[in-house]
């Protein structure tokens, strides 16, 4: 799209697999991971048109993606592994296994970055992924998407309508009253206090004051 979702084409992506995860650092240099049955592939454009699939492995099931500037970040079921060790593609990958399977991945900079997975874990690392410290998140359940505003402040959605939020770089997360108890896995930050997060069947829900309150959104099919 190039008018904000109003309209969307259709691109060749390069793979049949399922894409699990898409991630842009400009408007038109974009990377997705895919898998399928435990082979994984790893897409690239650098003109937001043209999709090339530079790397594919078959022992891999790549389940999340983060970048930022020129550092990449990839999940693997329950490891973690930074873009020089995929490139390598000979075994001696760069990773940290968690031990949980992690569902999502992102970075506030170039080293300090938050990974979410089952069993309500948080892990946070502060060195660009060389070590991982689990925080405290205060539930159990499973947890599919984190997005950060700032290196501060950010949202973790999950199971059973879950939201998380912390202000203070995920020192403390605190539980935020959602009003659905429908799996939630999207979250879109426009600013502190505007954010907006979907979820299965069609669920969409926004805040405008950083999620005191949340509204469920019409959206035209439920």
């Amino acid at each position: 799209s190039t008018d904000s979702g109003a309209n969307w084409a259709a691109q060749t992506s390069g793979t049949t697999k399922d894409i699990t995860k898409l991630a842009f650092t400009t408007t038109t240099n974009g990377m997705y991971v895919a898998n399928a049955g435990g082979s994984s592939t790893r897409g690239a454009t650098t003109d937001g048109s043209t999709w090339t699939t530079p790397y594919s492995l078959t022992t891999r099931d790549f389940l999340g993606l983060a970048r930022f500037g020129s550092d990449q970040w990839i999940l693997d079921n329950d490891t973690i592994y930074n873009d020089t060790g995929v490139r390598k593609n000979d075994g001696s990958w760069v990773s940290v296994v968690t031990g949980q399977v992690l569902w999502d991945i992102c970075f506030a900079s170039a080293n300090v970055g938050w990974a979410v997975g089952d069993g309500g874990r948080i892990y946070k690392t502060t060195d660009a992924g060389a070590t991982w410290v689990q925080q405290t998140s205060g539930t159990t359940a499973h947890l599919f998407r984190i997005k950060m505003q700032s290196a501060s402040i950010g949202w973790v959605v999950g199971a059973n309508g879950l939201i998380l939020i912390t202000g203070d770089a995920g020192a403390t997360w605190l539980t935020q009253a959602s009003g659905t108890a429908t799996d939630l896995n999207g979250i879109a930050i426009v600013d502190t206090s505007n954010v907006n997060v979907c979820g299965d069947g069609y669920t969409m829900l926004d805040t405008s004051d950083g999620g005191t309150t949340w509204n469920r959104k019409s959206n035209g099919y439920k």
